[in-house]
């Protein structure tokens, strides 16, 4: 497990490093939309996607919480391709994807609601568990701060741009999202952290 943090620092690290080059000639056009920012987001998310799904497949006991975290992770790959929703379902926009898995996340929730409160009591302090909080907390409140409009608005004056509102927003976001997807690893190379008692029913 050392190792794998050390690999996830080292990988951070370097995107971090890699974003001021980035714009080293003041074009900070790379964070709009559909430049290779958002695209790296999204197949961060994707990819997380992906392998939490196959985890759950194989992981004895723990499948419906693995599925459940999937399921929020997809919501934020929603969120990544607004535009491309609210061109094409511009009455509602990427909050299709909500509106379908949330009802979907809640029944199974409730469906199996003793199974996920035990996984998840033993999926706490796991590796992942720390990995995705953190990985939380950076795209959803440090993120959204940061890179809120009026918030910049008010500590720039006239220097605020809209532009650099982009750019700090989406850097912020791709740190998020990269935890996340160390999160997806660790719950894939380590699923019997989560494990529970597969002789027992559902709840």
């Amino acid at each position: 497990m050392l190792w794998r943090f050390i690999i996830y620092t080292l990988v951070i690290a370097a995107f971090c490093a890699l974003l001021p080059w980035a714009i080293a000639d003041g074009d900070v056009q790379e964070f709009t939309e559909n430049r290779w920012v958002e695209w790296l987001q999204l197949a961060l998310i994707a990819g997380s996607v992906g392998l939490l799904l196959v985890t759950a497949r194989r992981a004895r006991g723990a499948g419906e919480l693995l599925v459940l975290i999937a399921g929020l992770y997809a919501i934020a790959a929603f969120r990544e391709l607004d535009a491309v929703f609210e061109s094409l379902i511009p009455w509602l926009g990427w909050k299709i994807g909500p509106t379908v898995l949330v009802p979907l996340l809640l029944g199974l929730s409730i469906a199996r609601a003793g199974r996920v409160r035990e996984q998840f009591g033993a999926f706490v302090g796991s590796p992942a568990f720390v990995l995705g909080w953190a990985g939380f907390m950076m795209v959803v409140p440090i993120a959204q701060l940061i890179g809120h409009g009026p918030f910049l608005e008010a500590m720039l004056g006239d220097h605020y741009h809209r532009a650099y509102k982009h750019a700090i927003e989406e850097s912020a976001e791709l740190i998020g999202y990269m935890m996340l997807a160390a999160a997806a690893v660790e719950a894939a190379v380590k699923p019997p952290s989560i494990t529970v008692d597969v002789h027992r029913g559902p709840g």
